[in-house]
């Protein structure tokens, strides 16, 4: 087979295999290790405990090395090899995926090369992240070594093949809400959003009744009547908005204190060996974290769901009156939702960027409270 013949098999595998590369965000800042192996797993077929694979490649506080990458992919099964090669080799001999060590500090997996670009899964910033060839150089090699730089690189066996799966406890929006245990202002805050569904529907009633009856009968009783129903409508809109507020204070209070509350008991019941290979940032971030949790319970759940009731009462008065319009306003909808999801990759970067980097900063104060208060314990 020729050079060319095997660039071409390359880009059409790379085409239909590049939707059914796993992906898995790293937890801690120190995990990334564990989640490349995780992802080389899944992509073997074998879906693994991400604690179950930290504990075999023995994560410390400064991560992983290539060693201990290397001994638990062989305690799962898989046959490896590390090597120090340089771009020529990886792009010409090497068998993808593989894991590599990146910016050194880091580590990726590596789905794709091609001579102009590299196609890699980053366990802290995305999946399937391309990257020119400088770029993924300068990532990736080191000046010292020669522009080499390191792989790992894996192969089934059939004891890997024989292994069963071990995945991690599902997480999902109904373990959430399960931390809503008030039910009472739970209806309360329900009744609200009828309330202020059926106050969207009348307002825009009562200015129909205003230009079709008031105005052009010139009716100065019923405008009169009509402009006193909309000021009391306007007036309950407000009073269900100011008890709403109140009510979700409350219910988000509730849930921010158990949210911590469990956090921090699961911390404690945790081993001394646990916190070795943490960074303290890492956790205090995630306390932190948590109000993100009860604004999500509560203000967005809440905003999305007046959201959803506007859309349908707009939507079926559109229906009713002219059905053209309502199809313009469904395509715009569906445009708008559309727009949003076009964005929410990258916005999940952002976010775990954002936590990564207040995360380190978290722990740079608390090393520098701890250094200037109680310099004999570091």
């Amino acid at each position: 087979m020729s050079h060319h013949e095997h660039k071409i098999i390359k880009k059409i595998t790379y085409y239909f295999k590049r939707k059914y590369y796993p992906f898995f965000r790293q937890l801690d800042t120190m995990d990334c290790g564990p989640t490349c192996l995780k992802m080389i797993t899944a992509y073997y077929g074998k879906e693994l405990s991400l604690n179950h694979l930290r504990d075999l490649c023995d994560v410390h506080s400064q991560g992983t090395s290539v060693s201990g990458i290397i001994y638990a992919a062989e305690k799962t099964g898989l046959k490896t090899l590390a090597a120090e090669l340089s771009l020529e080799i990886l792009l010409e001999k090497a068998p993808l995926p593989c894991i590599l060590h990146w910016d050194h500090n880091h580590f990726v997996v590596l789905w794709h090369l091609t001579e102009k670009h590299a196609y890699v899964g980053n366990p802290a910033l995305g999946s399937n992240m391309r990257y020119t060839i400088n770029d993924f150089i300068e990532h990736w090699t080191t000046p010292d070594s020669g522009n080499k730089g390191i792989a790992i690189f894996t192969e089934q066996t059939e004891t890997f093949n024989q292994i069963k799966d071990q995945p991690d406890p599902p997480v999902s929006l109904f373990s959430l809400l399960e931390r809503i245990n008030d039910r009472k202002n739970v209806f309360f805050v329900i009744s609200a959003l009828l309330a202020a569904s059926l106050l969207t529907l009348a307002i825009p009633l009562l200015t129909q009744a205003v230009v079709d009856r008031a105005v052009s009968r010139k009716d100065i009783g019923i405008l009169s009547l009509i402009c006193a129903g909309q000021l009391i409508l306007f007036t309950g809109r407000i009073l269900t908005d100011f008890f709403r507020s109140r009510i979700l204070f409350k219910l988000g209070m509730n849930i921010s204190i158990k949210l911590i509350y469990e956090f921090v008991d699961k911390l404690m019941q945790l081993k001394l060996s646990f916190f070795e290979y943490r960074s303290s940032g890492d956790n205090l971030q995630r306390i932190y974290d948590n109000q993100r949790v009860e604004e999500f319970l509560t203000k967005n759940c809440v905003s999305a769901g007046l959201s959803i009731i506007i859309l349908l009462v707009n939507g079926g008065l559109l229906c009713y009156y002219n059905w053209k319009l309502f199809i313009l306003f469904l395509v715009a909808s569906m445009i708008s939702v559309l727009w949003t999801n076009l964005f929410e990759e990258k916005r999940r970067h952002l976010d775990q960027r954002t936590f990564s980097l207040l995360a380190n900063a978290q722990k740079y104060k608390t090393g520098q409270i701890f250094s200037d208060h109680f310099p004999e314990i570091l």
